[in-house]
């Protein structure tokens, strides 16, 4: 009995397995240019490890857009400064002035270093380093407290998207303006507050423009920060087509509303009025060392470059160890000391 069945010419079964080659080939590369804005603007992210508690309070900053970021205060030591009068001082009381005077005379200002995370990361990450910063400046007589905060989309912090400090900026503005009503409370009249901000890695980048933004900060350190995100997204994707990858960074400005080339720290870098200190990692294979010196080509005076010495981007911080901390507690005494007197009445 012969069969009914139709014979599939060979070319025409070579042709249907090619249609679906083809519709699974344009597929994924549909999904890739739908996926890749995205994984530019939102990163895996960690929770923090509630259970650690280190000495301090948890604070909650809102910033002017709505968005909420949770960090630590870590208070810095007891100081003699503590023993002055308070807040309820009155503003002209010549006993008051003439403590305050003498005691910054001797002293430097009580000093509050924001420190910054990297892309992925969050404050626990950091922790032990901000923890041995602050020893470190006790011993030299520098009241130091430390701010580590979690960035946007990143750790306890709310935010769908990550900017690269473009929006993140405001973050820090919410911060410092939290940490002057506190300090209100906490200081005699008409001392000083100081802020210094440290960014490592993507947190350099939001340092950098808050510093642009914000003149209550006093000094800037970046360690291991990328110089223009445009540049290092080609850098980083070299087998993506050129045009794809612009279409992905368009997508990408359009769909977080914020502007690339003004994310880019080499942008504000040449706005920033204080002193800076650049550091970055000698052997760095991710974010490489020309980076660090395109940085520090456009900052002003003053202005330091410091090499990390067999140091890559993955662990520059522990490659750097206390060689690191001395090079940075350094930096702040000489630009925070000299403000001393800054907001005292002669």
């Amino acid at each position: 009995m012969k069969s009914n069945s139709i014979k599939i010419p060979r070319r025409w079964k070579v042709l249907r397995r090619g249609g679906i080659l083809l519709v699974c080939f344009f597929g994924i590369l549909a999904l890739l240019d739908h996926w890749l804005p995205y994984a530019l603007l939102s990163h895996h992210n960690r929770s923090v490890d509630l259970q650690l508690r280190p000495r301090g309070e948890q604070i909650k900053i809102t910033a002017a857009d709505g968005t909420v970021t949770q960090g630590w205060l870590l208070p810095a030591p007891t100081t003699p400064l503590e023993v002055l009068p308070r807040g309820n001082a009155r503003e002209g009381d010549d006993v008051t002035q003439a403590a305050i005077k003498a005691a910054l005379a001797t002293a430097p200002p009580p000093t509050t270093l924001i420190l910054l995370h990297g892309l992925g990361a969050n404050r626990q990450d950091y922790l032990d380093f901000a923890l041995a910063l602050q020893e470190g400046a006790v011993a030299q007589g520098i009241p130091l407290s430390i701010a580590a905060m979690d960035l946007r989309g990143h750790g306890e912090s709310q935010g769908t998207y990550f900017t690269y400090g473009y929006h993140e900026a405001q973050d820090i503005t919410a911060l410092i303006d939290e940490l002057e009503v506190q300090h209100r409370r906490s200081l005699p009249v008409g001392m000083p507050s100081q802020y210094a901000i440290l960014g490592i890695s993507v947190g350099g980048a939001v340092a950098t423009i808050a510093t642009a933004q914000d003149d209550r900060i006093a000094a800037l350190i970046t360690i291991g920060t990328f110089a223009d995100l445009a540049a290092t997204a080609e850098t980083q994707t070299e087998l993506l087509p050129d045009f794809w990858r612009d279409r992905v960074l368009r997508r990408a400005e359009a769909i977080a509303q914020f502007d690339i080339a003004k994310a880019a720290p080499t942008h504000s870098m040449a706005q920033v009025q204080v002193p800076v200190l650049i550091a970055h990692g000698e052997i760095d294979g991710y974010i490489p060392f020309t980076n660090a010196e395109q940085l520090y080509a456009v900052a002003k005076e003053p202005k330091w470059l410091y090499s990390i010495l067999d140091a890559d981007h993955a662990d520059m911080i522990s490659t750097g160890g206390e060689t690191l901390q001395r090079e940075i507690l350094q930096f702040l005494q000489g630009a925070i000391a000299p403000q001393a007197s800054a907001g005292i009445a002669p």
